[in-house]
Parts: C-alpha cells; sequence; structure tokens
C-alpha cells in the first residue's frame, strides 16, 4: 500500500498590521518613489495542494493619503496561478505619477487626480479583468520629452483629454478587457 503525501499548508493566518512599504523605481528621471503606510494585510489557509485557496485582504494608505483596498482568493503557493481580486483605489494625486507620465507620454499633471476599481480573474492561464478608471479635474502639460512622444503616438495627449472631459471635468470612466 503506497504512503499517502500531504501537501504542506499554513493553517494559521498571516497577519501585517500598521505596516509601511517604501518603493523606489530608479528606471524613470526623475525617480518614482512610492510608500505605503497604514498597511493591513491578512491570509488564511495558504497551501500548496493544487485545490488550495487562500482568501486574503490589503489595503493601505499611499502617499498622499490615497485609501487602496483589495481582497479576494488566491491559489496555490507553487502554482498553478489562481487568482480572483476587486480592489479600489481613491484620490491618487496625478503628480504622482509624473515621472511615468513624462516618460511614457511626455506630458506631466499639473493636478487632478484619479480612482479606479477592478476586478481581476485568473484561471487556467486566462485573464478576465474589468476596469473602471475616474480621472478628476485633469490639468496636463507638455514635458520636455513631448514632441518626441507626440511623434510616436501621432495625437497630442491634451487633446484626447479635452475630448474626454465632462461637465465636471472629470475624464470619462474607461471600462474594459485587456
Amino acid at each position: 500500500m503506497a504512503a499517502s503525501r500531504s501537501c504542506p499548508s499554513w493553517r494559521h493566518p498571516s497577519l501585517v498590521e500598521d505596516g509601511f512599504v517604501r518603493f523606489v523605481d530608479s528606471t524613470t528621471q526623475p525617480r518614482f518613489v512610492e510608500e505605503v503606510s497604514g498597511l493591513g494585510s491578512t491570509a488564511r489557509r495558504l497551501g500548496t495542494a493544487p485545490d488550495a485557496r487562500s482568501p486574503f485582504t490589503l489595503g493601505g494608505r499611499l502617499s498622499g493619503s490615497a485609501p487602496f483596498q483589495l481582497e479576494g482568493t488566491v491559489g496555490p503557493v507553487m502554482g498553478p496561478l489562481v487568482l480572483d481580486v476587486k480592489g479600489k483605489l481613491s484620490d491618487l494625486a496625478l503628480t504622482r505619477v509624473n515621472p511615468y507620465m513624462n516618460q511614457y507620454l511626455g506630458w506631466i499633471a499639473r493636478r487632478g487626480v484619479v480612482g479606479l476599481t477592478f476586478d481581476y480573474r485568473i484561471a487556467d492561464d486566462t485573464l478576465d479583468a474589468k476596469n473602471e478608471v475616474v480621472v478628476g479635474q485633469p490639468e496636463i502639460a507638455p514635458s520636455r520629452r513631448g514632441r518626441a512622444v507626440r511623434e510616436r503616438i501621432g495625437v497630442p495627449l491634451d487633446t484626447l483629454v479635452s475630448l474626454l472631459k465632462d461637465s465636471r471635468t472629470r475624464c470619462g470612466r474607461a471600462s474594459g478587457k485587456p
């Protein structure tokens, strides 16, 4: 009779309370720096068995007091990748992402906020993603890289933003699947 092998699992919850994380991306000029404070996280029933499903939560505040919250379930630690997660980010100042806007769009934000809600599922190597993005009161200006990026994408970003604004100066809700 063959001996049965059990897959390891963590029965006790994993918990982080009032944590802090600092992220630095040196690939942009200037460097992108983001800090997460008040970080809280829970994970239960982590395991390596193929049918393992672990509920988790993650939340905190990004620099500038933008709150975020994620919750869902994740599959086995060693794969295959299974993920079901919903999340929300509110009131992130657009100026926080200027290093990326400058590098990839050739524009920078003078003001504005962004909010995001999403629902992502990964199973059988297939991603199902739903996003809703709202940008409030965006004010943007070309950066020194603007001309090169404009030539690459063919349309000035300020024209696109003007077309997307509603009567409350919000850019429309972008929703969809990748």
